[in-house]
């Protein structure tokens, strides 16, 4: 059996009437620690992206703008919250571009 299956038993604000959605979701998200809003992204992942098309290279500008918005919008999020520099932010965008496209760095069109 699912665990919202048995939430009643576990969350008043399930089965109570004079909850609101809100309180609901907020005690679900107890159950997931690191899932808050907070936690959205890491640097981690960052470097993620940023290897992982290191890896696979830039091929098309379809690769390139697959990446792009992943890159974008971890690093917007982690410069929001003061976990990362401007500089921090164009630094890794250098090690995912292609030279055989002369891609320079993505923080420029940002």
């Amino acid at each position: 059996m699912s665990i919202l299956a048995n939430s009643g038993n576990h969350f008043p604000s399930f089965s109570d009437a004079t909850k609101t959605y809100l309180e609901f979701v907020a005690a679900i998200y107890t159950l997931y620690p690191g899932s808050e809003e907070e936690r959205k992204w890491s640097v981690a992942d960052m470097d993620k992206v940023v290897g992982e098309r290191s890896r696979l290279g830039v091929i098309s500008l379809g690769d390139l703008g697959e990446y792009y918005r992943q890159f974008l919008a971890i690093t917007r999020f982690l410069r929001s919250k003061n976990r990362l520099s401007e500089a921090e932010q164009s630094e890794p965008s250098l090690e995912a571009s292609n030279p055989t496209y002369g891609i320079a760095s993505l923080a420029d069109y940002s």
